[in-house]
């Protein structure tokens, strides 16, 4: 497991990690946690056993929903 800085260039607000948490299971099929810690925002990535690259490669598009 670990996480990763989004490359959002700010931090954000409670409401909007959690419509962006929503807005990736919607639109890219994938489920994630996303957490602002001081002046980021973090996407935990954890790897299992059933996980395949194209779920890896879906979070990619996480940017592109980020505020």
């Amino acid at each position: 497991m670990r996480t990763v800085k989004t490359p959002s260039s700010r931090v954000l607000t409670k409401a909007e990690v959690d419509a962006t948490i929503e807005r990736a299971g919607r639109e890219l099929k994938v489920e994630c946690v996303l957490v602002s810690v001081g002046a980021s925002t973090y996407v935990r990535l954890s790897a299992h056993m059933y996980n395949e690259v194209d779920d890896y490669k879906a979070l990619i598009d996480l940017s592109r929903l980020l505020p």
